[in-house]
Formats: C-alpha cells, structure tokens, sequence
C-alpha cells in the first residue's frame, strides 16, 4: 500500500487583498484628485497636483490588476490542498475578517457622511464671506477646517469603495473555497467503500 504525498501547502490570501484594497483606495483618491486639478491640462502653471493625482491613478491601478493577477496565481496553487482532506481548514478566521471589513466599511460611510456634512456646512459659510449684515446667519469658519473636511470626506469616501470591492471579493473567494472543499469530499466519498479516502487504498 502506497502512501500518498501531501499537498502542497496553502498560502492565505489575507495579505494580498488588504494591498489590493490600499491599491483600489489609492487609485480612487487619484481618481478624484485628478478631477479636482483637472484645470492645470489647459493651464500648467502648477502642475504638482496633476502629477501626483496621475502618478497615484496609474501606480493604484498597476498594482490593483498585479493583485488581481496574483490572486487567480494562488487559487490554482491551493486548489490541491483544498481537495485533499486538510482542505477545510483554510475557512478558519475567514467570517471574522469578513466581520471586521463589514464594520470598517460602516466606519468609512460614517467617516465620509459626517465630513461631507462639515464640507457642505464650512463652504455655506466660507460663502457668506462679505455677505450684507443679516444677510446671512452662518457662523464664520476658517477656511482650514473646509479643506480639512474636504480631504477625510475624499479618503473615507475611497476608502468605502475599496472596503466595499474588498468585501465583495472575499465573499466569492469564500464561495470559491467551499466549492472546492466540497468537491474534494465528494472526490473521497467515491471512494473504493463511502466514506473512507482514495488515497488510503492506493
């Protein structure tokens, strides 16, 4: 009786997609950055922002598809270890990473509501600036808390996005992983008698 080898041993994925979310957050906050210093195209006066919004889009994205590429490397590599019967151990600590991006994420949306709210808020009053007595009953605000506001709304806003794409992602790997798991059980079910595993009768 022959003695069957072991798998190969399986390789998380947990740290690639945290950097393919920081990839998709830093993208998303060039995206944006690149609207908001679109004006230098036509002008090129001060282009550092322009440059730095095209730099953070095109290295984001870069990395976002390399993660992307890397990922579909590792699920062919741990294929054969979720077949064998170890297989289901790679669930473990999934649902609680799934759990701490479900929470993170509602940080994020709360995070970019209340500075979107301050952002609306500080650019009324910035506006009355000059206004006739009366005219307007807003409180004075200093132009630093506008722009302040302005950049956690920009980055909780990104990073929503990419806690969002993260999520979503995990979940179908998730999917992926129990359906390969799955298999793998059936595969040792049909075995020589139900139940018992191939690799023991070879």
């Amino acid at each position: 009786m022959q003695t069957a080898s072991a798998p190969p041993p399986y390789t998380s994925t947990t740290s690639t997609h945290l950097l393919r979310f920081v990839a998709i957050w830093v993208t998303a906050m060039g995206l944006l950055l690149l609207v908001l210093s679109s004006g230098q195209l036509f002008v090129w006066d001060d282009p550092g922002a322009l440059l730095l919004a095209m730099a953070m889009t095109g290295g984001g994205a870069a990395v976002w598809l390399g993660c992307r590429w890397w990922l579909e490397s590792l699920h062919r590599s741990n294929r054969e270890f979720l077949l064998s019967e170890d297989g289901v151990s790679a669930l473990a600590g999934r649902a609680a990473f799934a759990r701490r991006v479900r929470t993170w994420s509602v940080v994020a949306l709360v995070g970019f509501m209340v500075a979107g709210a301050v952002v609306i808020f500080a650019g009324s009053a910035m506006g009355c600036v000059g206004a006739r007595d009366g005219a307007c009953r807003l409180p004075e605000i200093d132009s630093s808390v506008f722009s302040a506001s302005r950049s956690l709304a920009v980055g909780a806003g990104a990073a929503y996005v990419g806690l969002m794409i993260l999520g979503r992602s995990h979940r179908l790997e998730s999917d992926r992983i129990e359906m390969v798991i799955a298999e793998g059980q059936r595969r040792r079910m049909e075995g020589p008698i139900p139940g018992v595993s191939r690799s023991r009768w070879e």
